[in-house]
């Protein structure tokens, strides 16, 4: 593998880390601790990083699908570092997230909310059960519980105005 692929698979991973720290603290500093678990959602500036913990999960996906695909297009290498040629189902597949994170965070769609609670579900379950990585439940548990309060909030947020 070349310097260029490895620079950009490292760049990926700071990317991923420094997406999911930016989100912690900024939903930290906005609400506490107690947006991470389940809030109340009984005021408007509750909603807002709520719905952005519940797509931080698909935030995570986009960055890893999109940075798979740039890595084998520019370089030959998937983000493991096998050979691969074939780029565009990663780049099509990051289409996916995407819209799932403008309807969910933008257009405040309870059914995008509900679609995406449940792809993930529905993936996180097939993941864990097909490579027996039990040992990541309780980061998966955080992240569906996060997609849970955004269909929460979202649908909060349409009652609330």
């Amino acid at each position: 593998m070349s310097l260029a692929a490895s620079v950009l698979i490292g760049l990926v991973a700071l990317a991923m880390v420094a997406l999911a720290v930016f989100e912690v603290v900024h939903v930290y500093g906005e609400g506490g601790a107690r947006l991470f678990f389940w809030p109340k959602l009984s005021h408007g500036y509750e909603v807002a990083p709520v719905t952005r913990l519940a797509v931080a999960p698909w935030g995570l996906l986009l960055v890893l699908l999109a940075g798979n695909g740039l890595a084998i297009a520019l370089f030959g290498h998937d983000l493991l570092g096998e050979r691969a040629s074939d780029y565009k189902p990663w780049l099509f597949s990051a289409l996916v997230p995407l819209a799932l994170i403008h309807l969910i965070d933008y257009r405040r769609s309870v059914v995008a909310a509900v679609v995406g609670l449940v792809l993930l579900t529905a993936g996180a379950a097939y993941l864990l059960n097909l490579y027996a990585a039990w040992r990541w439940l309780p980061l998966v548990v955080l992240a569906l519980v996060w997609s849970l309060n955004g269909v929460r909030a979202v649908h909060a947020d349409r009652t609330m105005g």
